[in-house]
């Protein structure tokens, strides 16, 4: 065996995070957060078909902001998160020689919820929710196709000393762009 140093194997990765939940002086609670991660390096291919100037790029980034009512039967909550994901990839010299490679994608997304749970005696639960999320992708090749999901679930339930039982529902409508048909799907 021979140990062999691959060309166009280096990389730069960072990040970092942010996550603070802040009480109020009331019955409110307030949550905020966001992530970010960065990648920037070279893609070396198969050792059949080097690519020795190849490189490839990724971006993500996550953010949220939510709130909370906590009552002393109930807790209703809100949610709103954005997230944004891109990704490159170049390669000047192809594998056949033919000529440059270039892709690219951006994705992005929104969300957002809201809901309500609690008791309704000593002895039975609920909650409920509903919530959004639109999602788009930019690409080279696929163009920028999209989808929304909207989902409304229930549910409820007893509670008898350390044993629970309950039921629970949802529904979810799923719509795209260039999609043949909207889909009802129940889960």
């Amino acid at each position: 065996d021979e140990m062999v140093t691959r060309d166009n194997n280096d990389f730069r990765q960072g990040g970092g995070s942010y996550r603070r939940d802040f009480a109020t002086a009331g019955p409110w609670r307030v949550n905020t957060g966001a992530q970010v991660s960065a990648l920037e390096g070279g893609s070396p291919g198969y050792s059949e078909f080097p690519t020795p100037d190849a490189r490839r790029r990724a971006l993500t980034a996550h953010a949220l902001v939510g709130a909370s009512y906590v009552a002393p039967r109930a807790t209703v909550n809100g949610q709103v998160a954005h997230r944004y994901e891109e990704a490159q990839y170049t390669n000047p010299r192809s594998v056949l020689g033919s000529s440059d490679m270039a892709t690219a994608s951006t994705a992005r997304g929104f969300d957002a919820h809201v809901g309500a749970r609690g008791m309704l005696a000593e002895w039975a639960y609920y909650g409920v929710e509903i919530a959004d999320r639109h999602e788009e992708v930019l690409d080279q090749v696929y163009g920028a196709p999209q989808r929304d999901l909207l989902a409304l679930q229930g549910g409820s339930g007893v509670v008898v000393g350390a044993w629970s039982a309950g039921v629970q529902v949802r529904s979810e409508v799923v719509a795209g762009s260039g999609a043949d048909t909207v889909l009802a799907i129940p889960t």
